[in-house]
């Protein structure tokens, strides 16, 4: 079994999101990933409620993103292993929206009230199969108070094929 490290981090996050990808070269399967995540104020005078969504995919094609550059959402497919997702929220309850996508790494959410930062470690066994030409998509963005820096490592274990 082999590991690589990946990281990278955003500076100036507010109300807006950053995405890094890149494509396997060789074919392999996923084992596991470590990811611990940070934000923090890049002023001690933010205040407020603030949230980082992040998440990651492997993706079988390069990911397509909005165009004029303000959003860094991409699409993922849906898992037809899994139909009619419903819900059933109580009255008074808002439902913001939910799915269920296929190449899932890891997902995590991280909220605080600021000027305090946030931290989160996240690990996940896997087993998938990654192929030559597909991506490995790391997404991040930001709701709330800020701006915030953001910090993303990663340590993924495989074994090549």
């Amino acid at each position: 079994m082999l590991s690589t490290l990946i990281g990278f981090e955003a500076a100036a996050l507010k109300n807006n999101g950053i995405n890094y990808y890149f494509m396997v070269n060789h074919e392999m399967t996923i084992k596991g990933l470590q990811i611990d995540c940070s934000f923090a104020p890049l002023s001690p005078d933010v205040t407020g409620f603030a949230e980082i969504f992040a998440y990651g995919f492997l993706l079988e094609k390069e990911p397509q993103f909005p165009p004029g550059g303000k959003e860094s959402f991409f699409t993922v497919p849906n898992d037809p292993a899994f139909l009619n997702g419903k819900v059933f929220p109580p009255k008074g309850i808002a439902f913001k929206g939910g799915g269920v996508y296929r190449g899932g790494l890891f997902g995590m959410i991280l909220k605080e009230w600021m000027p305090r930062g946030c931290n989160k470690i996240c690990c996940n066994k896997l087993g998938l199969k990654a192929s030559i030409g597909n991506w490995i998509v790391f997404h991040a963005d930001h709701m709330g108070a800020g701006p915030v820096d953001f910090e993303l490592q990663a340590v993924l274990t495989y074994n090549p094929h």
